[in-house]
């Protein structure tokens, strides 16, 4: 499935919101947990690579550590940094799920977790 690096990230931030959430108390089927899970053993991976290439492109422009805002040296961070979270990757594997697998009925998901699962909401059902 090939998607920017910033839906990534908040498709893993999405998955995050719906694991473990025990005051959320969602009720999921033992298929939807599994594919929950694997989709965020997989997405988490590819954080840590995003951070890993934050913290190097960071170390490559300063050395010394990051100075004060406002610096041409920011500048080309933020212009690089947003072209590599707009670039796309090719993550396989992710499986998808339906609306009704995550069962809208008796969890009260937040909207706006349901639309960062967009990319692997199979509307046809799983």
């Amino acid at each position: 499935m090939k998607l920017s690096r910033k839906l990534l990230v908040e498709l893993a931030n999405a998955h995050a919101r719906l694991d473990g959430a025990p005051e959320a108390g969602y009720k999921f089927g033992p298929t939807t947990r599994y594919r929950l899970a694997k989709n965020l053993r997989i997405l988490r991976g590819v954080v840590e690579d995003i951070d890993k290439a934050r913290v190097g492109l960071v170390r490559q422009i300063w050395p010394d550590g990051m100075p004060a805002k406002d610096t041409p040296e920011m500048t080309r961070f933020t212009i690089e940094w947003q072209l590599f979270l707009d670039a796309e990757d090719d993550v396989k594997n992710l499986m998808t799920f339906s609306l009704a697998d995550l069962n809208l009925e008796a969890n009260h998901i937040p909207v706006t977790v349901l639309a960062s699962l967009g990319p692997v909401i199979n509307e046809e059902g799983s």
